[in-house]
């Protein structure tokens, strides 16, 4: 019979026929119990790309809740599988681990691709098959699969590649040249290089303007085609995360106003950020006080409440609207003021405040400081060095109890002297 309508064990009897057996006393008995079946309470996360991406710290596993679950004792007493809408048989998915606690069973599973370019739901089915019980099963969903967007992850420009499959090696591009993030000089051939997330159906070293490969769109209509895939790596499925190539020579910067990754068996991506620059165009730093050329760094820290003043000398033929003050930037942080000070024929002179309490750990720290117009249309950019002042690490006597050593955590000037001469006094301004 079925249940009385509560799980648990049952005492149940056995006997023959009143023919067989007119006393009634050949009777056996035995426990019966009855379960509540299996039931997956929850999916975590719920969806994954069509290539079986999900996002978690492995790259394609979930976890399963399934609540009324008998004792496991191995991996092998459990099946999961994907019933995919509209497939005619089911994707098996590897069991990974699983956790019992007292109100559910956690399992992990890997999501398997099903390749595509269609979104589709799918119903997760989870077997138990213990020895001296019934199969049981427990269903769960809708669990998604989707076809994911590309996503431009980083660009960078290099003027000469290093021979060989990419590039950029080890952060530089050929000697000891940096690259220009986000940014591409102007009637200066080069190699743009693109990171690409969820890439679709490339392989290493391919190239040319093949149909369906990847190319660049242009404000102007016109079209890059790819150099070559230089790397693949963290692939699901057809998707991986690529690294483009592309020759180009911008000869306006108007041209990278708008940028468009085409791709004929994706969905195209619009290129957000890239800057195309007049490469005759500098940046030079003087000193706000004495007007001479100094270095450009400054510290990361304020030392007194209006900041720290330096003088950006912008070169060449930088185009600014009428009364328009440039934008000047230090890595992500903007400069909060930013004032013309002088201007000449060929250059114009900025009073700029850096950005400050900026949580350096290191003694010194380089970024991009980039001076530009408000629309972007002209830019400039050079390294600007953040320094943080010394900082006593301990001061204690020596052996003999006649000098105080003190240990900074980092090479300061010596506050002036030279080797171990006696500095006579020193002032903290003076190190």
């Amino acid at each position: 019979p079925v249940g009385a309508g509560l799980a648990g064990a049952v005492q149940g009897s056995l006997w023959p026929s009143q023919a067989l057996d007119p006393t009634g006393s050949l009777v056996s008995s035995f426990s019966w119990t009855y379960y509540d079946p299996p039931s997956v309470v929850s999916i975590s996360p719920a969806s994954a790309t069509v290539g079986g991406f999900t996002g978690s710290s492995d790259g394609n596993s979930i976890v399963l809740s399934v609540s009324n679950m008998p004792s496991l004792g191995s991996l092998n007493q459990l099946e999961v599988s994907f019933r995919v809408n509209g497939s005619s048989s089911s994707l098996k998915a590897a069991v990974v681990s699983f956790r019992s606690s007292l109100d559910a069973t956690y399992i992990t599973v890997s999501v398997p691709a099903i390749g595509g370019l269609a979104n589709r739901s799918a119903v997760i089915d989870v077997k138990v098959s213990i020895a001296g019980f019934e199969t049981r099963v427990a269903t769960g969903g809708p669990f998604l699969f989707f076809v994911p967007t590309p996503v431009v992850q980083s660009m960078r420009y290099c003027s000469s590649c290093y021979p060989g499959q990419r590039c950029v090696v080890n952060g530089q591009c050929l000697g000891t040249e940096v690259p220009l993030v986000s940014r591409v000089p102007l009637n200066k051939p080069g190699v743009l290089v693109l990171s690409v997330q969820n890439a679709y159906n490339l392989t290493l070293g391919e190239a040319g303007s093949k149909v369906g490969m990847p190319r660049l769109q242009l404000a102007d209509n016109s079209l890059v085609d790819l150099w070559r895939v230089s790397s693949l790596a963290n692939s699901y499925g057809s998707f991986s995360t690529a690294t483009l190539e592309f020759t180009v020579n911008v000869s306006s910067a108007t041209q990278c106003s708008s940028v468009v990754l085409l791709n004929s068996q994706q969905a195209s991506v619009f290129i957000s950020g890239l800057t195309c620059f007049d490469a005759s165009v500098s940046v030079e730093c003087h000193s706000a006080t004495t007007g001479n050329v100094s270095a450009c760094a400054g510290p990361a820290v304020a030392q007194d409440a209006q900041g720290f003043f330096f003088i950006a000398r912008v070169v060449g033929p930088f185009v600014l609207g009428a009364g328009e003050v440039p934008v000047v930037a230090f890595g992500s942080k903007q400069s909060p003021v930013v004032t013309a000070v002088a201007s000449g024929t060929n250059y114009i002179d900025l009073k700029v405040r850096t950005p400050s309490n900026l949580g350096q750990s290191a003694s010194s720290a380089d970024v991009a400081m980039v001076v530009s117009s408000a629309d972007g249309s002209s830019s400039v950019t050079r390294t600007w060095t953040f320094w943080k002042a010394p900082s006593i690490v301990s001061a204690v006597f020596d052996t003999y109890g006649t000098r105080v050593v003190v240990t900074f955590d980092q090479a300061t000037n010596q506050g002036g002297s030279v080797g171990l001469a006696d500095t006579g006094l020193i002032s903290v301004s003076s190190l």
